[in-house]
């Protein structure tokens, strides 16, 4: 609620388009009352929101809960394994391992297939593929 005075109201769209591309004058009186129930509108489904957006602890930051829950999990107390099963530091060493070698393998190794034309290989001596698909023209960029 504290950001409401630094744009204007959605309702200025309304009347700048309806003066500037329809040339429709609707007048001053109308168009503040306009302003002041749109505006209105807005607190008051804002004011019904809030017990559902404001007041949970969980919906202050809710970027930081990913954080948070990591952290704890990591270092919780209780770090004995389930029947047959890995610590929770051991799953997460092991969940880390495979994304660092899933984005290792296409985002180092495989770049080297975007600095070559690798169509240019099959026919060199053509000139239709040297001209269109030439130097980098078609690439295996991943990203």
């Amino acid at each position: 609620m504290s950001n409401v005075a630094t744009a204007p109201g959605y309702a200025m769209n309304v009347i700048i388009v309806a003066e500037e591309f329809y040339k429709i004058r609707l007048g001053v009186g109308w168009n503040v009352c306009l302003m002041i129930a749109t505006q209105l509108t807005g607190f008051g489904i804002a004011g019904i929101c809030r017990r559902y957006l404001v007041q949970p602890a969980s919906m202050i930051w809710p970027q930081n809960l990913v954080v948070c829950t990591l952290l704890n999990t990591l270092h919780a107390e209780d770090d004995e394994p389930a029947r047959g099963g890995i610590t929770r530091f051991k799953f997460f060493l092991y969940v880390a391992g495979a994304a660092f070698v899933w984005q290792f393998l296409p985002g180092f190794l495989f770049m080297a297939l975007s600095a070559f034309s690798w169509i240019c290989w099959f026919r060199p001596s053509e000139l239709r593929c040297k001209r269109w698909r030439g130097p980098a023209l078609i690439v295996l960029l991943w990203r």
